[in-house]
């Protein structure tokens, strides 16, 4: 795992920004209550204050993926790693939206179109909301368009175009699933069974370390390494929930069937 998503150092950095975000608040506060205050440059201390928002809402995306490989290593989500991701998932998008308010307050387009990029990403790597996140996306190319970013419109068009294909390919592997689904599938029936064993409390959904054991029943020899359950996890738990459901292991399970039916 890269330094930058070490977890520990993320939790450290999302402290600071926070209080950060408190100091240029404060400032704001003295600025408009005391006459004393009123020679602090109000434009310069609104963008630090958009900054500093727009660090702590890319400080927790960045803390939900590492809050995943977390929870691989010890096998399990614990109460309050899912604390974290509740509130971290909640907080996280509503931080980057004040900065781009803000920005548009101060009528700064680049700061605006590199908040909406950012939300975009939130969206793309931390929840797996594409619809959302080329909502943003598409947002930011157009204000960078306006703002005269030329290259940076481009990349992200770009990077839109690349999006794209990744929902055209969800798209057709939730076709290939119902078209699988279509008849009688023993092997599904075979797969849901060994499921079924180790959802113990017929949730429909398993933990890390169930899903590792299931792999093995069905046969995965040797038993996933930590990076490899790690990069699995990342590949099946679509709902980034720190779970896994019968439908996301399914889909991970006959990916190979799915390459067969049709290239994606």
């Amino acid at each position: 795992m890269s330094d930058d998503l070490n977890y520990d150092d993320l939790v450290k950095a999302k402290v600071n920004m926070e209080t950060c975000v408190e100091r240029m608040q404060r400032a704001q506060f003295f600025y408009e209550t005391n006459s004393n205050y009123r020679n602090i440059d109000q434009v310069t201390n609104r963008k630090s204050e958009a900054d500093c928002y727009l660090h702590l809402g890319e400080i927790k995306r960045n803390l939900l993926i590492a809050l995943r490989y977390k929870a691989v290593l010890e096998g399990k989500y614990s109460e309050e790693m899912r604390a974290n991701q509740r509130e971290w998932t909640k907080t996280a998008p509503e931080d980057i939206e004040e900065a781009i308010d803000i920005f548009k307050d101060l009528k700064m387009p680049k700061g605006e179109a590199d908040a909406a990029y950012t939300l975009g990403m939130f969206y793309h790597t931390a929840v797996k909301d594409l619809p959302k996140c080329k909502e943003f996306w598409s947002n930011a190319a157009e204000v960078y368009t306006e703002a005269g970013e030329t290259q940076r419109m481009k990349d992200v068009e770009e990077e839109l175009r690349a999006l794209e294909v990744e929902m055209d390919a969800v798209a057709t592997i939730q076709d290939r699933i119902k078209a699988l689904q279509s008849g009688e599938n023993k092997e599904e029936l075979a797969v849901r069974a060994a499921f079924n064993k180790f959802d113990v409390d017929g949730s429909g959904t398993m933990e890390i370390s169930e899903f590792n054991q299931l792999a093995g029943e069905l046969g995965t020899f040797p038993p996933l390494s930590k990076a490899e359950l790690a990069e699995a996890i990342e590949q099946i738990d679509n709902s980034m929930d720190g779970q896994v459901s019968f439908d996301e292991f399914w889909a991970w399970w006959i990916a190979d069937e799915l390459e067969k039916a049709g290239s994606i």
